[in-house]
């Protein structure tokens, strides 16, 4: 018996799956969410986690090419989807399995790794780098074996409250606390392509190194197509400028009723609780959302979503995380959750809203994300749910691929 290929059966019998949602196709990443829910299958952290990539939706030219130098960072045996339709995706996602089985197509793919010839994005797409789950930041140059693997983290962090693992392995921050060895020499970049540190006054009046990187567009938890240039000093966000890849290649999205509204909110929840760490409520966020989407009847996830809600609100440790950080108008994340929740539990006990939560567009997110600790900026974000779908027109033909597994 071919002993690879009972290793590669064992190993494809619970794929982790790295999901990169596409704006304007919000439904489509909840349905792939749900479809990996029940099939068990893990989320990847990082391309070296991965043996799926899961792209849910048409990516437009800037995205397509973060998407290709992610893909060349997986190892083998390796399957990518691309699929913007919710009736293709079982049917796709069932071929997966036999596809990384496959002896031969491994050795084929395990080939195409070793003769990939790594290059430089193109210059248009604006970011040859993404940040990693773990915090490192990666172009597609640079190793990334540093992501921790999916189901371990889900094994710590299911029945944990938030807190537990630390703000930087939670909340993507990067070290950049040591300089040693470093030359201001404006211009230049580190190998990666990342820039070298320059000098000014933080807002204490000290000189300190400020750094230049970007966040997204492919992180877990992270809005579609986002990419948030930030500046630092220290560990503080001195200036950032968000903007969303290919927003006018992207399926427009359409005008939401109540029951819209209270998915979305549960989305939003299970993202900041994701980001959070805290995986056993974000999933339970998802399952009464999925159920919603589905039609189910509000009045009978009333009792699920209220024991859910208490569990929540009742975390210390989660509102001591979330209640430092501030937006620019001097609200707090943990006030934000708040809102969230009343109006989710004002909708399944059959009531109107009594407060209404503002969408942040994307251009004026960086005025709230000055002066946030990097720590917690990633929560700060997940909150806010900027409006990366908005404004977005029809990929049309070219922006359009068939669903299918990649070979």
């Amino acid at each position: 018996m071919d002993l690879t290929a009972v290793l590669l059966r064992l190993a494809a019998g619970s794929p982790h799956v790295l999901l990169v949602p596409v704006p304007g196709h919000a439904r489509v990443r909840r349905s792939a969410e749900r479809e990996l829910a029940r099939r068990g299958w893990a989320e990847a952290t990082s391309p070296a986690d991965a043996d799926v990539l899961l792209v849910a939706g048409r990516p437009g030219p800037g995205l397509a090419a973060v998407i290709d130098a992610v893909w060349t960072r997986i190892p083998a045996p390796r399957v990518r989807i691309e699929i913007d339709t919710e009736p293709d995706l079982a049917r796709v996602l069932d071929s997966v399995i036999a596809a990384l089985a496959d002896p031969s197509r491994a050795r084929s793919e395990a080939r195409t790794v070793a003769a990939t010839e790594l290059t430089s994005l193109p210059p248009d797409t604006g970011t040859p780098r993404w940040a990693g789950a773990d915090g490192a930041e990666y172009d597609h140059d640079s190793p990334s074996g540093h992501g921790s693997s999916g189901s371990e983290h889900a094994g710590h962090a299911a029945e944990q409250e938030p807190g537990h693992a630390s703000a930087a392995e939670s909340d993507g921050h990067t070290d950049h606390g040591s300089h040693e060895g470093h030359h201001h020499h404006g211009g230049m970049e580190l190998p990666g392509g990342l820039s070298m540190a320059d000098l000014a006054e933080d807002r204490d009046g000290l000189t300190l190194d400020v750094l230049h990187f970007p966040l997204g567009p492919v992180l877990p938890e992270w809005p579609a197509g986002l990419i948030v240039e930030v500046a630092m000093q220290g560990d503080v966000i001195t200036r950032a400028d968000a903007r969303v890849l290919d927003r006018g290649h992207t399926m427009a999205a359409g005008p939401g009723d109540l029951q819209d509204a209270v998915v979305r909110d549960l989305d939003v929840v299970a993202r900041l609780l994701g980001v959070a760490g805290w995986d056993g409520p974000a999933g339970t966020a998802r399952h009464l959302r999925d159920r919603l989407e589905d039609g189910g009847p509000s009045g009978s996830l009333r009792g699920q979503a209220e024991r859910w809600s208490r569990r929540v609100r009742r975390s210390r440790a989660l509102r001591l995380m979330l209640c430092r950080i501030e937006t620019a108008d001097g609200s707090d994340v943990a006030g934000l959750l708040e809102r969230r929740l009343d109006r989710i539990e004002a909708h399944l006990a059959g009531r109107a809203p009594i407060d209404d939560v503002t969408e942040v567009d994307v251009a004026d997110l960086g005025r709230h994300l000055s002066g946030v600790e990097l720590a917690g900026a990633r929560l700060l974000i997940a909150a806010l749910d900027p409006d990366v779908d908005s404004r977005a027109a029809d990929a049309g033909p070219s922006g359009s691929r068939r669903a299918g597994v990649d070979r």
